[in-house]
């Protein structure tokens, strides 16, 4: 089961169904409008909202609001939404059918579950050689299927990871457009290289994940990130060097530990090319 969250709406209610069928996703933010089958029956509905990663056939439990748009009429607008892997044959093929992997179109996916039944999705995760027993599909094409198929995973895991550390949606995915499959290794092991990488993420954001991930607050780079940051807003109101005691000031103030812990981390900065340093003139 995969969740991910944002903040609750207001008037919370619940829609649970199939997704039907993705009409609009946005490259940048995954915005999505999406068609819902409802679990108890009935017309799809609409629902939009930040949905990365879902395909038709998966079996959705989203948390939201109903609202009367004024011009697409009545839809849920998504707070936040748990996936489950399809629990029938027909969401399994359509779910394989529906574009997800290069490589598996409407008829492979139906070839697949007439194959393995329930069984199907389990091979293509874990029993990957098997496939070479459906007619149709060869070594090559093999290959791209779990190269799809791995990446969606890793998306999904990626997701989950950076919403239980408190990271917002739309944080979450410009996370995983920069760094893709690494974006967990490199959050863990230096949450402060997202200020510098990662548009709309600065230091304060970038603070409360590593927090979140539990580094220490007088950790180095947590050290080496808040010096570096004192000095960025320093140039931004238009200096062009800071005094070094007033930059170990800044940057105690800020982070809130001692200067004693942070003096030691300039000459790395310097190292690194980061920052410069140049005695005062006289």
């Amino acid at each position: 089961m995969t969740l991910f969250s944002s903040s609750p709406s207001p008037a919370a209610s619940t829609l649970d169904g199939t997704l039907d069928r993705v009409v609009f996703q946005s490259e940048d933010d995954a915005w999505s409008v999406v068609k819902i089958a409802p679990a108890g029956g009935g017309e799809t509905v609409t629902a939009v909202g930040k949905l990365l990663g879902v395909q038709p056939g998966e079996s959705l439990r989203l948390e939201g609001a109903w609202e009367e748009d004024r011009r697409f009429g009545r839809q849920f607008r998504v707070a936040s939404y748990r996936t489950v892997a399809p629990a029938t044959l027909g969401g399994i093929e359509k779910y394989l059918g529906s574009g997800l992997i290069p490589g598996i179109g409407k008829g492979m996916a139906k070839r697949l579950v007439e194959a393995f039944g329930m069984e199907t999705l389990d091979v293509v995760e874990r029993q990957p050689e098997r496939l070479a027993e459906v007619p149709g599909i060869g070594p090559k094409r093999r290959a791209e299927i779990l190269r799809a198929w791995t990446e969606q995973r890793e998306i999904k895991e990626v997701m989950v990871f950076l919403q239980s550390h408190g990271v917002s949606t739309s944080h979450a995915i410009r996370i995983w457009k920069t760094y893709g499959g690494a974006a967990m290794r490199i959050v863990r092991d230096d949450p402060f290289r997202l200020a510098t990488d990662v548009w709309g993420i600065g230091f304060q954001s970038a603070d409360r994940i590593a927090a979140a991930l539990g580094l220490p607050a007088d950790s180095p780079e947590r050290a080496r990130a808040g010096l570096l940051y004192v000095l960025e807003q320093a140039a931004e109101r238009g200096h062009v060097f800071l005094p070094k005691e007033r930059r170990l000031a800044d940057a105690a103030a800020l982070l809130g530990v001692g200067e004693e812990g942070l003096a030691p981390e300039l000459p790395r900065l310097v190292a690194e090319g980061q920052a410069v340093v140049e005695p005062a003139a006289g």
